[in-house]
């Protein structure tokens, strides 16, 4: 049974060590940017994974991650899923993170992020299901807004929204049950079908430049 791993070769393929359910231990080595897709997905037992500083790209479901402290900071991508099995309920980013893109879908206690002043996309599904956020505020450095970004956030009451985002897209909300109030600043333009059944919402402050509201809206 393949226990440990030390890895030599930089170069990874897709699902190159999937299902691997004996696997507990992988030492990546220093010259590695990219963990791509399902890479390490269902090895239940990896429980020790040293990721060297250098890593930029950690792609869908590449590995579970169980402590963002696993993180170097040199990490600007992470993909969908990566944070499901995670039982934390606050996650500081790495301070050269771009972009999150259905990151932490599920999580089922995560109530704080803390930003690092460089994240400029929460793309789609990044915040889907995580029904332990009760308020965020979506950092200034974020322009981009992904589809479904927030969707299912049952506990979400109040966002305080970028001031650079100028799209606020298909169910990007959708079924957040608990939100009262949402505030559009004035630098968006466009706004999908991205507040439906969103039952409790009284308030909504519309910012000067919004110009077409439809449910056709989606960013892709």
């Amino acid at each position: 049974r393949q226990r440990q791993m030390c890895i030599r070769d930089s170069d990874f393929n897709y699902c190159a060590f999937m299902n691997c359910k004996n696997l507990e231990t992988v030492n990546i080595p220093d010259g590695v940017e990219c963990l791509p897709d399902f890479l390490f997905s269902g090895c239940a037992k990896l429980d020790t994974l040293a990721l060297p500083d250098g890593i930029r790209i950690i792609c869908d479901n590449a590995i579970s991650i169980t402590s963002a402290d696993l993180l170097p900071e040199s990490v600007e991508y992470l993909g969908k899923e990566l944070f499901t099995s995670c039982q934390a309920e606050s996650v500081t980013l790495p301070e050269n993170l771009k972009t999150l893109r259905g990151t932490f879908y599920k999580m089922p206690n995560l109530n704080e992020i803390i930003f690092n002043g460089l994240l400029n996309e929460i793309g789609e599904k990044t915040f889907y299901g995580c029904n332990s956020l009760v308020e965020f505020s979506v950092p200034d450095s974020v322009t981009l807004l992904g589809n479904s970004a927030f969707q299912n956030c049952a506990n979400l009451t109040k966002v305080y929204m970028s001031v650079n985002v100028s799209h606020i897209p298909f169910r990007a909300f959708m079924n957040c049950t608990s939100l009262t109030e949402i505030t559009i600043p004035d630098s968006v333009t466009k706004i999908g079908a991205a507040f439906a059944d969103c039952a409790e919402l009284k308030t909504v402050n519309m910012g000067a430049n919004v110009t077409e509201i439809g449910s056709n809206l989606s960013l892709i």
